[in-house]
């Protein structure tokens, strides 16, 4: 990563090649209207749970890197040198990094989390593409490419996570 780098966890620009006005007509490819069933989601976010320590992860896509909470700078530690901007515009702060595993599905997982000012853990793309998992949103699901592994999300409602006293190291 570049020094100075400003990533966005959320992305609100349409795919290239595509058109941000949204269309309300059917395509010709739509499915035959008695195939189509419209319906709220209960749940839009996606959360896993870590085995070992019960912690919920939002599975976030739409990040472009995988946060690890942390509410203000420990002891000789310095913001990174990473920007982050929230989906609302707002700069996240940061303040390092921290090597993780987390047991999904079975499966230990290494990553190293970004720690900044965020609620709760969050699983981005650079997380979901090393570790090749996919998310299934309907399902309400994580898969791993070529294997057989399924992380079930955590449907649970209550109070997430809040920001840990975890020590994070100084990004160089």
């Amino acid at each position: 990563m570049r020094t100075g780098t400003q990533l966005s966890p959320a992305s609100s620009s349409p795919a290239q090649g595509q058109s941000s006005r949204r269309s309300s007509a059917p395509t010709a490819a739509a499915a035959p209207v008695n195939q189509v069933r419209l319906q709220k989601p209960r749940q839009a976010l996606l959360f896993v749970r870590d085995r070992d320590t019960g912690r919920r992860f939002l599975v976030d896509g739409g990040s472009a890197v995988t946060l690890w909470p942390q509410s203000k700078p420990t002891r000789n530690s310095r913001p990174a040198n990473v920007t982050l901007t929230s989906a609302s515009g707002n700069q996240i702060p940061t303040f390092g990094t921290t090597t993780r595993e987390i047991n999904l599905g079975g499966r230990l997982f290494t990553h190293q989390f970004i720690c900044a000012r965020v609620k709760q853990p969050i699983l981005g793309r650079d997380f979901l593409a090393d570790n090749r998992l996919v998310e299934n949103y309907a399902g309400r699901f994580l898969t791993q490419i070529q294997t057989d592994l399924f992380i079930p999300a955590d449907n649970q409602t209550g109070p997430t996570d809040s920001a840990s006293s975890t020590r994070c190291r100084r990004l160089a």
